[in-house]
């Protein structure tokens, strides 16, 4: 089993990701580092044309014959898309109707995300599957030879290209299954379970189209790219998993998404490149300030002002809200950078993402913005950490550093592989919610020093009934986390912040017996959230 700091470093990054929760830790507290939620795909609208009116033919699954459908990997318990659908997009699945029988063949390719290489080895049934009768199939297999990113070695895989399943009737839209992806932290439940991934293969069925008699499935050896879940961020989403702010500037490509309530509806999106030819007064002094405050920290830059107005004036987002900028293709990406230009003629670096060939950052103040090449890479404080490189949780335990919620032991050393005590775990929840220690001094419980760097952090908790203790007045601070304790503290956490969780059904775990009364519906929560999962063999082993 994975040591339980890496557990809850991985836990608190798929609970920034799924919750877009704000993390403020940059200098004048406007900068906000939260992970992207993919936004609702729509469903395709598929079928042949009929030719007498441009209509949609109808087409009925349930007779004898082959159809082409799109297909695509959703997560197990929220309203989109798995980062593991990469696998899966753009390849058709075939259904083969034989009196009453449906069978179902679908294709994988290999895959790249953050720079790991991998392929699906495993497929199976869920314990929740429904609407399938039988076990699942593999009908193609292959090989892969993975890059040696994950521990420096190149790995051999046995493959799944085409798995079959047969469906018990033509209208289900999900089915609940399992897939492994070995040697890449492709996602956080499956880094916590040894690769498996839960999953649910979503049928599009107002897709299918006519197949030929000879039709087959063969997906592409290709490698596909995507990104993890930690390359990009966002600015909050609705209840059906879409943005409910999102406008973009045809001109510049800017896009702005947020969740409800931090754009006032109906505003408007306003951008203005600023160049050095800029001919009124206003933009002269912009354009020269930017020039003084990045002189000797970027070789090139685009400079832009953004603003946002709403009855014709211009207002500030009541929250976070996630900025996209496309990258000119003449910039280094691994040197770019967007900075925020101040009054004073100073740029603030605004550490954000590049996920393909746009910029993405989230932040909660929008003024004037400069995207730069800088004249060296960007450097990470992970990189000062000599014990994490080449790690498997490198992509975690980078994104954390990088938003100021977990520090190294030392200057140089990280120490993955060291237990999470109860102290560091309401610290990392206290750095999530941007807690001000300075308003939170003493001590809320009698084995809690005043002088501790945690005590701030156990103020503020007990104060807003994030924690309680262990009795006695006790917190145990040095004590080590246990499953039980982490989901608790989330749940109270969610509730403390307001958060709206995205719905779902989780796992039903085989050991709910032993989950404590005090965290029992707690754990169901998270679990249902797809924030925590559990350790294999369907267990959520609540006291480890």
């Amino acid at each position: 089993m994975k040591s339980k700091k890496l557990l809850t470093i991985i836990i608190a990054a798929a609970l920034l990701a799924l919750c877009a929760l704000p993390a403020a830790i940059a200098a004048g507290g406007d900068v906000y580092y939260v992970d992207e939620v993919p936004i609702d795909t729509p469903t395709p609208t598929g079928g042949s044309s009929t030719g007498d009116g441009g209509g949609q033919q109808v087409i009925d699954p349930t007779a004898n014959g082959k159809y082409w459908l799109t297909v695509a990997l959703w997560h197990a318990g929220m309203t989109q898309e798995s980062m593991g659908n990469v696998a899966f997009k753009g390849i058709k699945a075939l259904l083969t109707t034989v009196d009453g029988r449906y069978t179902l063949h679908v294709g994988t390719q290999p895959v790249e995300v953050t720079g790991y290489t991998t392929a699906i080895t495993e497929v199976e049934r869920s314990d929740r599957t429904e609407g399938i009768t039988g076990d699942i199939e593999i009908v193609t297999a292959g090989n892969f030879t993975t890059n040696t990113k994950f521990d420096g070695v190149a790995h051999e895989l046995s493959t799944v290209r085409v798995f079959g399943l047969e469906l018990e009737n033509t209208t289900r839209e999900y089915i609940f299954i399992r897939f492994k992806v070995p040697y890449t932290p492709m996602d956080a439940v499956g880094a916590s379970t040894d690769g498996w991934l839960d999953a649910r293969l979503r049928i599009y069925w107002s897709s299918i189209e006519n197949a030929p008699a000879n039709a087959v499935v063969d997906p592409p050896t290709s490698v596909a790219k995507g990104a993890s879940s930690l390359d990009s961020g966002s600015g909050g989403t609705s209840a059906d998993g879409a943005p409910s702010y999102d406008k973009s500037d045809n001109t510049t490509g800017i896009r702005i998404t947020a969740g409800e309530g931090v754009i006032p509806e109906g505003a408007e999106l306003a951008v203005s490149e600023i160049t050095e030819t800029a001919t009124d007064a206003k933009s002269q002094t912009a354009y020269a300030s930017a020039v003084t405050a990045l002189e000797e920290t970027a070789a090139k830059f685009v400079l832009y002002d953004i603003s946002i107005t709403a009855e014709n004036a211009e207002v500030q987002p009541n929250g976070s809200i996630t900025l996209r900028i496309p990258i000119p293709a003449e910039f280094d990406k691994s040197k770019t950078a967007l900075y925020r230009i101040n009054d004073d003629k100073t740029a603030t670096l605004i550490r954000g993402n590049v996920s393909g060939d746009t910029y993405i950052v989230t932040l909660s103040h929008l003024s004037l913005y400069a995207l730069a090449e800088g004249l060296t890479a960007v450097a990470s404080p992970a990189d000062a950490f000599t014990d994490i490189s080449g790690h498997w949780a490198y992509d975690y335990i980078r994104y954390m550093i990088e938003r100021g919620l977990i520090v190294g032991v030392t200057p140089t050393t990280f120490e993955p592989n060291t237990v999470m005590t109860r102290a560091m775990f309401v610290t990392l929840l206290g750095r999530i919610a941007g807690v001000d220690t300075a308003a939170n001094t003493g001590t809320a419980f009698d084995d809690v020093g005043a002088d501790e760097y945690y005590a701030p952090y156990t103020v503020w908790a007990s104060k807003n009934g994030i924690v309680e203790g262990v009795g006695d007045n006790k917190f145990a601070p040095d004590m080590q986390i246990t499953r039980e304790q982490m989901a608790a503290m989330l749940n109270n956490y969610v509730e403390f912040a307001k958060i709206k969780l995205a719905s779902g059904s989780g796992p039903a775990f085989a050991d709910a017996g032993e989950i404590s009364s005090w965290a029992s519906a707690a754990v169901r929560r998270m679990a249902d959230a797809g924030i925590i999962a559990g350790v294999g063999d369907n267990k959520f082993a609540p006291k480890l």
